[in-house]
């Protein structure tokens, strides 16, 4: 998904770039930054920033506190409202008025095993989603494709 963000800036002429966070949980690709980068570097894709952290560790950076204003936000938190939740609460701050918050597996209760068998657990993303569209601040999208997409902004921000 960095890719497709950084090639559109690109394409558009936007000078934007994408700050990626991914602790690498499932696999260790993002864990090698000469890789990363390696991989980035094929699709031409432009300016993309990776932190191989959770978004727990990467607000508790420099990095964080050093943010300008976010446009777009990719939240594809562990596929858990819990972490969804802590995602877009934690980067309210930060969010330009002209804001789009996409989160990503928000219609399903699937069951994940993503993370290993012995790890299961439902989808509960709608789950925030819902409380979102039921706070009456926010504009909500959904968009329904695989397991969701919901695409949401405030209403103070419209």
């Amino acid at each position: 998904m960095p890719i497709l963000f950084a090639r559109a800036l690109k394409d558009n002429s936007d000078d934007g770039h994408v700050l990626f966070i991914d602790p690498s949980f499932v696999d260790d690709f993002w864990k090698d930054q000469a890789e990363v980068w390696s991989h980035f570097d094929k699709f031409d894709a432009g300016e993309i920033e990776h932190h191989c952290l959770t978004t727990q560790k990467f607000v508790a950076s420099q990095h964080f506190a050093n943010l300008g204003s976010i446009d777009f936000l990719f939240i594809d938190g562990f596929h858990s409202a819990e972490q969804v939740r802590f995602d877009h609460e934690a980067f309210i701050p930060k969010l330009s008025p002209r804001h789009l918050v996409f989160f990503h597996d928000s219609l399903s209760n699937n069951l994940s095993t993503l993370y290993g068998e012995d790890k299961q657990y439902n989808f509960s993303v709608f789950e925030y989603v819902d409380e979102l569209k039921a706070s009456g601040r926010y504009q909500v999208l959904d968009v329904n494709v695989e397991h969701g997409l919901s695409i949401v902004r405030s209403v103070d921000d419209t």
